[in-house]
């Protein structure tokens, strides 16, 4: 709210011909440098998310492929085309699902970490404190059912591949 802010003080202040300047005009370059370092960042999660997916779609069909037997074993005592394949979609949903609360635990433990030891590289800018952590839910929940999603959508190709074996 800093352009408001200012905006009311210019009103009150321009009776002494005075101007209030926001601090986000002062440091419009450090902002730029932030908003670009934010969406350099999301774009190498979003890497990872997509290794993450090839990944899981690679080892489900070569599971598929090493196991062809087994699943036709498994059509002839009975199972449905469509049990395999939902076999395969629960597979690919559960590692993403794994990998999620792995993923958030470790990195939501590390931030505790980096937040409360100081950094002797950043010794000079916090002054012995920790780095300042924001830790924002929305966007973490947002990634975490985006990457669960993304993990079933990965297994779709393999379990396609299975409810192909006769």
């Amino acid at each position: 709210e800093a352009e408001r802010v200012a905006k009311i003080l210019d009103d009150a202040l321009s009776v002494q011909k005075l101007r209030a300047k926001p601090w986000t005009e002062s440091n419009k370059a450090l902002l730029k440098a932030l908003r670009l370092e934010r969406w350099g960042m999301s774009f190498v999660l979003y890497m990872v998310i997509l290794v993450g997916c090839f990944s899981i779609t690679i080892t489900l069909v070569l599971a598929v492929r090493r196991k062809a037997r087994e699943m036709a074993i498994l059509r002839s005592i009975g199972l449905r085309r469509t049990d395999l394949g939902l076999l395969y979609l629960f597979k690919g949903g559960s590692i993403g699902l794994l990998g999620v609360a792995l993923g958030l635990s470790v990195g939501l433990i590390l931030l505790q970490f980096i937040s409360k030891m100081p950094l002797p590289i950043l010794q000079d800018a916090y002054s012995g404190r920790g780095l300042p952590v924001l830790i924002s839910w929305q966007d973490l929940a947002l990634v975490s059912i985006g990457s669960v999603i993304l993990s079933i959508a990965a297994s779709i190709w393999p379990a396609i591949e299975v409810m192909r074996i006769d």
